[in-house]
């Protein structure tokens, strides 16, 4: 039987997967890898063999905890070589701009969300569960310079929506390993390499530092704290926030935790290892906060980002890291 999902939609409602896919997940566990694997390619729908990319998408899920890298290590190619297919398809002829680097970045960001899943307190990937099409739909990063590929593949989007077209093709044809997805599994070997590092990496970093741990913004004058602010697309409120850890250690992704920690040329480790520490009442260098410091109940990564005056734009940028 599936695990449950925890994810929860903007009503407070569990995401749930649809019986089809409960059934065909509930079938697939059983079967060898041999069997899993081939199936896994396998893009055509009507093909009794045809395996939902939500179930595909929950199987590699379930190996991760496990550490069954045999598992990961088959279906995650295939997996992306099924959405590399539906990019291709959606991409019409004549598309501008630079779309082979465009779908390397979409499957690299996507395959790194496996890497991640199981420290990422959002449960991005629920949503692939139940409604992969539609998730797959409006995955996007925040790259502005594949503007071109960006617009044409929605275009192409609203195209087939109107036209009722199905995003994979109905074919048995098994996907090639194009060199998208090479740089999308080697994204993936990368990240997941680093995640593993970093948590012992982090509890190492807090138990052998006698004492608070040392504040990575302690250094910053006012001028370098806006500076930081800017580059990482926030304002000084959020970064403040993160200076004195008002936001839970737990929710904050990764992705965001590396980015800040190259804009500092920081470690990520003790970056982290801060966000973790105990919260402290803090000296605020003067940068025209609202509030005085205070020590009390952590809000989430979220929370934070949606609360602090950020711009539409800063919000959809920092939660997309």
């Amino acid at each position: 039987m599936a695990r449950p999902l925890t994810k929860t939609d903007h009503n407070g409602h569990l995401y749930t997967r649809a019986p089809s896919v409960e059934a065909a997940i509930d079938a697939a566990i059983g079967q060898d890898l041999e069997t899993l694997t081939r199936r896994a390619a396998i893009a055509n729908r009507f093909s009794p063999e045809f395996l939902p990319l939500e179930c595909l998408v929950h199987l590699i899920r379930d190996a991760r905890p496990r550490g069954d890298e045999d598992t990961m290590s088959a279906l995650l190619p295939r997996l992306l070589g099924r959405c590399d297919a539906i990019l291709k398809k959606k991409m019409p002829t004549g598309a501008t701009g630079n779309w082979e680097e465009f779908r390397a970045e979409i499957l690299g960001d996507f395959a790194v969300l496996f890497a991640e899943d199981g420290s990422d307190e959002k449960q991005k990937l629920d949503f692939f569960e139940c409604r992969f099409n539609q998730a797959f739909r409006y995955f996007r990063i925040p790259y502005p310079e594949y503007a071109a590929p960006i617009t044409d593949l929605a275009v192409s989007i609203v195209l087939d929506a109107a036209r009722g077209n199905d995003d994979e093709a109905e074919s048995d044809a098994v996907p090639s390993v194009s060199q998208a997805v090479s740089l999308a599994m080697s994204r993936f070997q990368n990240r997941l390499y680093e995640v593993r590092r970093t948590k012992p990496a982090v509890q190492a970093v807090v138990s052998s530092t006698p004492g608070p741990i040392e504040n990575p913004f302690s250094t910053l004058d006012r001028t370098a704290f806006r500076a930081l602010a800017t580059r990482m697309h926030c304002n000084t409120v959020f970064l403040g926030m993160l200076r004195d850890r008002e936001i839970d250690p737990n929710t904050i992704p990764g992705g965001f935790t590396r980015q800040l920690g190259e804009e500092m040329s920081v470690p990520p480790e003790l970056l982290a290892a801060h966000f973790a520490a105990e919260q402290t009442l803090l000296h605020r260098q003067s940068y025209k906060a609202d509030e005085k410091p205070r020590v009390g109940a952590k809000v989430s990564f979220d929370e934070a980002v949606r609360s602090c005056g950020l711009s539409e734009e800063q919000q959809a940028y920092l939660l997309g890291l």
